[in-house]
């Protein structure tokens, strides 16, 4: 698999793609900062895909947050809490270390353990380190799904907590 850069802003907006098509609402997004555009440029290009796909009436009900989950999303009483990574061209170090991160600001969004579900965007190339440094026990007490952006197609692929990747 020839490894390229891929924006966290993208992952972002593929998996919010993702919890759309599957019924869920979106309530916050938190686009990185420092990063390819500052906050208005990326609402504005969010805006821009959501028309894309005839979406662009939910962008006024989304609250736009400057940290916390990247997505925040709720269905039937429940509630979704997802950390979103891209993959740059860095060292592979540093890809461990952004992936060390991007779990550790996963876990801390864990307060509530009745309604709650975490989630955990990355690119495909990542696959790797959850196999080896993110248990499936893990990821079921923590009710932790898998958003993998796969790298070829752009899409989100949706891994419930149990299941090996």
């Amino acid at each position: 698999m020839t490894k390229h850069a891929i924006s966290e802003s993208e992952v972002v907006i593929e998996t919010i793609f993702w919890l759309i098509e599957n019924s869920w609402t979106i309530d916050a997004v938190s686009f990185p900062r420092g990063q390819e555009m500052d906050s208005t440029d990326h609402q504005t290009y969010f805006k821009h895909r959501l028309e894309e796909i005839s979406y662009s009436h939910i962008v006024d009900k989304i609250t736009f947050l400057s940290n916390g989950p990247d997505i925040l999303a709720s269905k039937d009483g429940k509630k979704w809490k997802i950390e979103c990574k891209g993959y740059s061209d860095s060292k592979p170090q540093t890809q461990r270390n952004n992936f060390d991160r991007a779990l550790a600001s996963c876990v801390t969004y864990f307060d509530d353990k009745d309604n709650l579900k975490l989630g955990l965007a990355v690119p495909d190339f990542y696959k790797s380190d959850i196999r080896k440094r993110l248990p499936v026990a893990l990821r079921e007490a923590l009710k932790m799904s898998i958003f993998l952006f796969n790298s070829k197609s752009n899409i989100i692929e949706h891994y419930e907590p149990g299941h090996i990747l």
